[in-house]
């Protein structure tokens, strides 16, 4: 379960709060928003404290995000469908294992 900024900035604050205890931060933000059982473990909370301690953000950080793609290859793929649409004999199994 993902948390929305204003949550993750409450649980900060409420763990600066409680001379960085993550459990009983926790517990409090439990108790304020009515619920048995919490979005993250203390383990999790502890680590959006060292990352806001190190960054001064409380944001996700994108992930990795996709390769990079050469020019080169997206102009041999392009060449090779061409072949493939020129030929109907030819398979596209066969034009990509050369």
């Amino acid at each position: 379960m993902s948390l929305r900024l204003p949550d993750r900035s409450l649980l900060v604050k409420l763990c600066y709060q409680n001379d960085n205890s993550t459990i009983v931060a926790l517990l409090k933000f439990r108790t304020l928003k009515g619920m048995r059982k919490g979005p993250l473990t203390a383990i999790n909370l502890q680590l959006i404290v060292t990352k806001f301690k190190e960054t001064g953000s409380l944001n996700v950080r994108s992930g990795r995000g996709r390769k990079h793609v050469s020019a080169e290859a997206i102009e041999k793929v392009a060449l090779q469908v061409e072949v493939v649409k020129a030929s109907p004999t030819c398979r596209l199994v066969q034009v990509f294992t050369l």
